[in-house]
């Protein structure tokens, strides 16, 4: 098992380390206290130290036994101590751990946290790149939650320069290696959201799951958006201070900096009213009312936007601010030729708005996936190409 140690520099040349417990009872224990040492006049000698017996306190601190001095042994007076086997052996391994650190880091500048590891992860580190993959091969799940926890470490360093440091010792391959297994992954687990959610009716939840796969807003649009926040308010309240339009989603053009208004519905939204004459669908209210209302915001937030956006952190403009809803699952709803003209024909004639289903957002993120995974790009006989 893995222990801490920590070492604490009490001059330029001294540094006092955590004491090696040799033997210990719930109240009283043996232990070596080591010194890592500069030895000028023996490099090899950098470590000495004290055997203490210490009893435990009442706030359960370790205190040193102070009823004896050896200085004070009068004739014929003596002290034996005497350590066992397993004992010595513990000691032992410390000292050497203490050397062999020595011989790595020299007397640290400040207080440092050293981690002393088994000697078979000692062994696993320090051979070739092979047995790692091996061993990593043979215990998989040992492998996974390493590497999680790592990456967790990681983050939370202070300084986090270190780690950027060693990423840059890697080949430029396994950087963008690593770089696209992670983007695919996301991609992965959003296509896997949509697949096994695709009737769920629930606005609240697709409304938390862009907001935690955000990037699929990217398969979108021509140009790279960057999504500001979700629920945002774009202006519209009455003098009396009601009302007010919030939007699902504020983003902008990551190079124009142009405002983009999004709006979700469902999957399970209609997007076809019923049929008209013989030769056309109508188009569902939702849809219409869906239209409406973000127009709505893109006014609202034209009109009021120098007032909303004063002291904001927000690199934003309003140019043009296009919007979007998303809404439906075309590929279920519209069963034949003749919804799918009247729906193309019904989207494409909008100026400001774009109207996409969610199966053609998600058939998006999947001819990606095919990409980056080296499959074929393709189309089922069932699916809408776009």
């Amino acid at each position: 098992m893995s222990k801490k140690l920590t070492v604490l520099p009490t001059s330029r040349v001294t540094a006092d380390c955590d004491p090696i417990v040799l033997r210990e009872t719930e109240t009283t224990r043996l232990v070596f206290k080591p010194m890592l040492v500069d030895n000028a006049n023996t490099p090899n000698a950098v470590l000495r130290g004290w055997f203490v017996f210490q009893k435990k306190s009442r706030t359960n601190d370790w205190a040193e036994y102070k009823t004896l001095h050896l200085s004070h042994l009068r004739d014929k007076e003596w002290v034996k101590l005497e350590i066992h086997a397993s004992e010595l052996l513990q000691l032992y391994e410390g000292l050497n751990s203490l050397y062999d650190l020595y011989q790595k880091i020299g007397i640290p500048r400040q207080k440092t946290h050293f981690l002393k590891i088994g000697s078979h992860l000692e062994e696993l580190l320090g051979g070739g790149e092979h047995h790692l993959e091996e061993f990593l091969k043979a215990n998989d799940r040992i492998g996974f939650d390493l590497l999680s926890r790592l990456l967790n470490w990681a983050i939370k360093l202070e300084n986090s320069q270190q780690v950027i440091d060693r990423l840059e010792q890697l080949h430029s391959d396994s950087i963008k290696q690593l770089n696209t297994l992670i983007g695919l992954n996301a991609l992965k687990n959003s296509f896997q959201i949509w697949e096994t959610n695709r009737k769920n009716s629930d606005e609240e939840f697709w409304q938390r799951t862009f907001t935690d796969n955000s990037f699929v807003f990217s398969q979108i649009f021509a140009y790279p958006i960057l999504i500001i926040c979700g629920k945002a308010y774009v202006g519209g309240k009455l003098l009396t201070n009601r009302g007010g339009n919030i939007v699902d989603f504020l983003a902008k053009n990551n190079i124009t900096k142009n405002a983009v208004l999004i709006e979700i519905k469902t999957p399970a939204t209609p997007l076809l009213g019923s049929q008209y004459r013989t030769n056309a669908y109508s188009v569902s209210s939702d849809i219409t009312g869906a239209i409406v209302q973000v127009s709505n915001y893109r006014n609202s937030l034209i009109g009021d936007f120098n007032n909303l956006n004063a002291g904001s952190e927000f690199d934003i403009d309003v140019f043009n601010p296009q919007c979007l809803v998303i809404a439906g699952d075309l590929g279920v709803e519209a069963d034949n030729a003749l919804k799918r003209k009247s729906f193309e024909l019904f989207r494409t004639g909008l100026r400001d708005v774009q109207v996409i289903s969610y199966d053609e957002l998600f058939q998006k993120v999947k001819i990606l996936i095919d990409l980056l995974e080296g499959n074929g790009v393709g189309t089922k006989d069932d699916e809408i190409p776009f």
